[in-house]
C-alpha cells in the first residue's frame, strides 16, 4: 500500500505542468541581433618565473605560518588552492558568446531581458576592454565580457540605445587586486 501512495504521488508531480526557473527555455528572439561576437570572459595573464617563485614562496610562507600556529586546516587548504592552482595555470579563460538585441542580450545560451538589467559600462584595460552588464537584483552575477574585435564606440551607441551607461564606472577593487596579481 505504502508503495502505490508513493507512485501516485509521483505521478501526481510528474503530472503537474509548473516551470520550474531552471527549466525555462530562453526568450530569444526570432530577429537577427543587433551584434554578435565570442570572446574571453577575463583576459590571460602571461606569467615569469619571477611571478611563480614569488607565489609559490607566499604558499609556503603562509604554509609554515599555519603549521606553526597550529592552523592544520589553514595550512592544508593552502597548500591545496595553491597545488590545484598549479595544476589549472595554463587552462585558458573560457570563450563566450554574446548577442545583443532589442529586448535583451544572450550571453552564452541564456536570455537576459533588458527589464532585469540596470545599466552597462565599458572598461579598458592594457590591452583589451569589457563589456560589463549589470543585472537587478542581489544575487544576479554581472555579465562580464572582452569586447574583442567588436568597435567599443559601437557598442557604447548600440546599448546606449537601450540601456543607462554608467558614467563614473571604475575596476571594482577586488578585479585591480586580480589584475595586478594576475590571477
Amino acid at each position: 500500500m505504502g508503495r502505490n501512495r508513493i507512485l501516485s504521488y509521483n505521478n501526481r508531480i510528474l503530472e503537474t505542468n509548473t516551470q520550474t526557473r531552471a527549466g525555462r527555455s530562453p526568450q530569444v528572439p526570432a530577429a537577427p541581433p543587433h551584434l554578435r561576437w565570442s570572446a574571453p570572459v577575463m583576459p590571460h595573464h602571461e606569467r615569469s618565473l619571477r611571478w611563480y617563485l614569488l607565489a609559490g614562496a607566499l604558499v609556503l610562507g603562509g604554509a609554515a605560518y599555519g603549521l606553526l600556529s597550529g592552523a592544520w586546516s589553514f595550512t592544508l587548504v593552502l597548500l591545496l588552492t595553491g597545488g590545484i592552482y598549479f595544476l589549472v595555470r595554463e587552462t585558458p579563460p573560457p570563450v563566450k558568446t554574446i548577442e545583443i538585441y532589442k529586448e535583451g542580450c544572450s550571453y552564452a545560451g541564456e536570455f537576459f531581458p533588458w527589464t532585469e538589467c540596470k545599466e552597462f559600462w565599458l572598461l579598458a584595460g592594457p590591452r583589451y576592454t569589457e563589456l560589463h552588464i549589470e543585472r537587478k537584483g542581489f544575487w544576479k552575477s554581472d555579465v562580464v565580457i572582452q569586447t574583442g574585435n567588436t568597435d567599443p564606440h559601437l557598442l557604447r551607441a548600440v546599448l546606449g540605445e537601450l540601456l543607462p551607461e554608467r558614467a563614473n564606472a571604475q575596476e571594482r577593487l577586488l578585479d585591480t587586486i586580480i589584475r595586478i596579481c594576475k590571477l
